[in-house]
């Protein structure tokens, strides 16, 4: 990578930050998102809090607090993959958007 690549590069992350910050959460969301589906799959068969009045809002909620806990700490890994996947674009939109108003982007200001 040329010098001026790498300082293009680091520019770009530099302005897209805001953007990616909202990709991460974005992406740690969908993977709460896609646990909390696939908990309440497995357990249709299973009556953990009974089957009384209130028992589905109750198990609801332990799957909506299990799955934010699991998702935050990204423990499949779903979130990180997305994120690594679709991180990349912003950065070249970022890049692209530096080289058509170079002058925008040494005053630190971004059209994006």
């Amino acid at each position: 990578m040329k010098i001026e690549d790498a300082a293009l590069h680091d520019q770009a992350v530099k302005i897209a930050q805001p953007q990616l910050d909202a990709l991460k959460k974005a992406t740690n969301g969908f993977e709460t998102i896609f646990i909390k589906s696939l908990m309440t799959e497995m357990e249709k068969g299973s009556k953990m809090f009974g089957s009384g009045t209130g028992s589905e809002i109750y198990q609801d909620l332990a799957n909506q607090s299990l799955s934010e806990s699991i998702g935050k700490r990204g423990t499949l890994g779903i979130g990180k993959m997305l994120y690594n996947q679709l991180s990349p674009r912003i950065i070249a939109q970022a890049e692209a958007q530096i080289k058509l108003h170079p002058k925008d982007a040494q005053q630190g200001n971004s059209k994006t």
